[in-house]
């Protein structure tokens, strides 16, 4: 102990490592003296006690185990305690409320407005606007000067709720100037944050699009603004809420196509329509057919008009350097539109009752004459007398006969000039006949109703007339008629040959019998026939050639080669 001193060793660690292993010794003294002849063998075979810079190592390596500890749950606490914002602490303890619930939101409330000053901003408002449509006031004045504030502190909902007050749900076709100052000041934020897009679209919707065209093409022109600044300047895809896409088709397809072409054009090249552009263009013929039954036979040249813009707008889409969807559309539309037929001015006469079928009108009562046509200056009278125009040598006969479906005319060829004329002692040459025109065909069924019509009483002239035959024609067939009936008007079919008896085995070898025979001396005269002298020798027919096949010869057997051993060794 004095030697540890005198080094300047007096650390009080170690003195204690000390203390903590001299129970070690202690312990196996103990052990020792329960067993004095053990103990004697322990003391023999112990081993050196370790070297004192071990224990000292153990003793440093615990304490700063120790104090790495510590300061890691410093560190941590310190952490903790830095975020106490980011771990909210439950509102209400849970043992007598429940788990914590997040604060309420809180909702804009719709700000009030005295009715007087309602009334006075409507009107301030109104007498900025062009005199167009009903300038009076909706009875719910304060939702309208709400509506039409600068700022409106509204969410969507709120704001169509306020314009279903001012006016009534399903409101079409309105005139009202109080509407249009809606719907334009709804619009204001299109696109834009603090837009309210379901109200505007049902404003612009409950307006006449007729009555206000200009101002809904206005609209549309702004947002085409909008559209292509955005497309040239912004890198990122514009999106658009489903209600403000619905109004952009809306203002499109309530637009008259001549009058605003060139900004419809402008509307196929928003990239936020996408694929609804094609829908667009292939419903135009369906507007077109709606146009033409709205107006009707009195406004035709409007259904015209309208007509043709369409055309003239689908044509420009369908140029090649348009978008190719959008001009493929534009050509199916355009071949569809097309062939939609437009109204005349005045409608086409009404159309006569169908005509029965022959023979039940043959069969019914006798129908009356048809009326006289308006005399012509072209048609003929129904009989002339013949007139004679006289020509050198020969006259030329035109006769027009009784009917006028058939007009027979005969022209004399004059003889050529080397012969003589004729004497005038000859006498006049008779008148020339009609030549007989192709007689028409006619079925039993048009007999027997134009006999019919006969005997009801039908005079036979006109009757012939109308059939284009002679009277005697139609007599002919009255007797025929009469006396053999409907079936005496055609003519009998050719009656069916009988079959010939049936021959027995004997008779047909005999006849095969004089066929050979007849073959045999036709040959035989054939044979003696003498040959031609200009015909060349030919080669044997295949018939005169042998039938027998020339037999094959057989393969020669092949020849073993003999095995040759080589000679023993001597």
């Amino acid at each position: 102990m004095a030697s540890r001193h005198q080094d300047g060793d007096d650390d009080p660690a170690l003195e204690a490592s000390e203390s903590v292993s001299a129970p070690a010794g202690g312990w196996a003294a103990a052990v020792a003296s329960s067993d004095p002849g053990k103990g004697r063998r322990e003391d023999t075979a112990k081993a050196p006690e370790p070297p004192r810079w071990t224990r000292r190592l153990a003793d440093l390596a615990g304490r700063m185990g120790r104090t790495a500890q510590d300061a890691s749950q410093r560190l941590l606490a310190a952490v903790w305690d830095a975020l106490p914002g980011q771990t909210p602490e439950p509102a209400a303890p849970l043992a007598t409320g429940g788990p914590a619930l997040p604060p309420p939101m809180e909702v804009p409330t719709t700000p009030s407005l005295e009715p007087d000053e309602a009334r006075r901003r409507v009107e301030d408002i109104l007498s900025r606007l062009p005199p167009k449509g009903d300038p009076s006031i909706p009875a719910h004045v304060v939702a309208a000067a709400l509506l039409l504030a600068d700022e409106v502190p509204l969410q969507d909902f709120q704001a169509v709720d306020l314009l279903q007050d001012a006016f009534p749900r399903g409101t079409r076709q309105s005139d009202s100037r109080v509407l249009m100052a809606i719907a334009r000041a709804l619009t204001r934020d299109f696109g834009r944050p603090g837009r309210l897009p379901i109200a505007s679209a049902k404003a612009w919707a409950m307006l006449d699009p007729i009555l206000f065209s200009d101002e809904l093409a206005a609209q549309l022109s702004a947002i085409c603004s909008f559209v292509q600044g955005w497309q040239a300047r912004e890198s990122s895809f514009l999106i658009l809420e489903f209600s403000e896409i619905e109004l952009i088709e809306y203002l499109f397809e309530n637009l008259h196509p001549g009058r605003h072409r060139q900004l419809l054009v402008q509307v196929m090249d928003f990239k936020v329509l996408s694929a609804r552009r094609v829908g667009l263009l292939r419903r135009i013929p369906s507007r077109i057919r709606r146009v033409i039954e709205l107006s009707g036979p009195r406004q035709a040249a409007l259904a015209r008009d309208y007509h043709e813009a369409s055309l003239a707008l689908l044509a420009q889409l369908s140029r090649p350097e348009n978008f190719s969807a959008v001009a493929m559309a534009a050509r199916i539309a355009l071949a569809e539109a097309e062939k939609i037929s437009l109204p005349t001015s005045s409608p086409p006469p009404p159309s006569p009752p169908p005509s029965l079928h022959p023979v039940m009108r043959g069969l019914s009562a006798p129908e009356p004459p048809p009326p006289p046509a308006p005399p012509t200056a072209s048609a003929p009278p129904p009989a002339a007398p013949m007139v004679t125009t006289p020509l050198n040598p020969i006259p030329v006969s035109v006769v027009a006969t009784p009917r006028l479906s058939t007009l027979s005319v005969s022209v004399a060829a004059s003889p050529p000039h080397s012969l003589p004329s004729p004497p005038p002692s000859l006498p006049s040459p008779p008148s020339i006949s009609p030549l007989p025109a192709k007689r028409r065909r006619f079925t039993k069924v048009q007999k027997t109703e134009a006999v019919l019509r006969l005997l009801q009483g039908e005079a036979a002239e006109t009757l012939a007339q109308s059939l284009g035959i002679d009277i005697p024609v139609l007599e002919g067939w009255r007797d025929t008629f009469l006396g053999g009936g409907t079936s005496a008007l055609v003519q009998p079919k050719p009656a069916e040959p009988t079959p010939p008896p049936d021959t027995g085995v004997n008779d047909l070898k005999d006849q095969l019998k004089a066929l050979i025979h007849s073959v045999a001396q036709i040959s035989a005269q054939m044979e003696q026939l003498p040959p031609d002298p200009g015909e060349q020798p030919t080669t044997p027919r295949q018939a005169d050639l042998p039938l027998a096949l020339p037999s094959i010869p057989d393969k020669p057997p092949k020849r073993r080669k003999r095995k040759t051993t080589p000679p023993a060794p001597l």
